[in-house]
This record gives C-alpha cells, structure tokens and sequence, in this order.
C-alpha cells in the first residue's frame, strides 16, 4: 500500500532563511516601481513639453496674424490718405482751370464789345449802314399755326435797318475770331 504522508500546516521553515529573499525581492518591486514612476513622470514631461511648443507654435501663429492685420489697416489706411491728397490736388487744379476759364471769358467780353466791332466795321472794314434801297428781306424760316382748321404761313423777315446791321456785325464777329 502506499505510504501516507504526513502533511504539517504549521511546520514552516523559519522566517529568517526567507529574510533576504523578501527584501531582494521587496528592492526589485521598489525598482520597478521606480522604473515605472521615472517612465511615467518621463511621458508626462514630454507631454508637457509637447503642449508647450504647440502652445508657443499657436501664440506665434496668434501674433503673427494679429501683427499681419494691423500692419494691413496701416497699409490701408496709408492708401485712403494718399488718395485723399490726389483728390485734395486734383479739386485745387480744378478750382484754378475754372478760375481760368472765368478769366479767359471776362477778356472774350471785354473784346466783344459792340461799339469795338461796330467801330472796326466801320473804320477799318470801310462798312457803312444800308441805305433804303440796300435792305433786302430774307425768310429765315417758316412757322405754321392753326387757327380755325386753317393753316396759316408766316414769315419772318428782316424790315428794320437795326436787324441787318446786327447781322453784319455777327458776320464781322465770326470772321474776327475764325
């Protein structure tokens, strides 16, 4: 038959042999730990690390747009005031053309007095007024009105001696200034 063992529950070896087997074995689980500790606090400072440059890349990115769009309304503003001095020059060139143009037309009615024309006629183109005779009546042109289902023509025409010497000296204008 076989041979029963024994078993002892209570028959351990004594504590002291396993002594520094627990404490080799207690510095190895504190080396790892550590180990482990080290690695985690390594990952959470290159994490941080990270961030931080992502932080630092986006206030960069922040400022370089922020200095962009204000360097862009300097710019902008630049441009509004330069046109603003074009059109301040080009409305003071415009005040001294109508200046000008007022000027130039006080001398044209100064030159175009009537007694002057009347006085070159006269003197210098040996004109004289029409006598009874000379006066010619000319249609300018021909108006029609209605009166009564009736058309009637008028004429205009030239009677007074007044209206053809007027007419000479408009000649004599326009042959003067051609």
């Amino acid at each position: 038959m076989l041979a029963q063992r024994k078993y002892d529950y209570y028959d351990y070896p004594s504590r002291e042999k396993f002594v520094g087997y627990d404490k080799k074995k207690r510095e190895e689980e504190e080396k790892r730990e550590r180990r482990i500790h080290r690695a985690k606090v390594q990952k959470e400072q290159a994490r941080n690390k990270r961030r931080q440059f992502f932080a630092m890349v986006k206030l960069c990115l922040v400022m370089c747009i922020c200095v962009s769009m204000v360097v862009m309304v300097l710019v902008r503003y630049a441009e509004i005031s330069e046109s603003k001095y074009k059109i301040f020059e080009l409305k003071n060139q415009v005040k001294q053309l109508e200046m000008s143009i007022q000027d130039k037309k006080v001398e044209l009615d100064k030159a175009i007095v009537l007694k002057t024309i009347e006085s070159v006629a006269v003197e210098d183109l040996n004109m004289v007024y029409p006598r009874e005779g000379q006066i010619v009546s000319i249609a300018q042109n021909k108006n029609f009105s209605v009166k009564r289902d009736r058309f009637k023509e008028k004429e205009n025409t030239i009677d007074n001696p007044e209206n053809v010497f007027i007419m000479n000296l408009k000649i004599i204008a326009m042959k003067l200034f051609e």
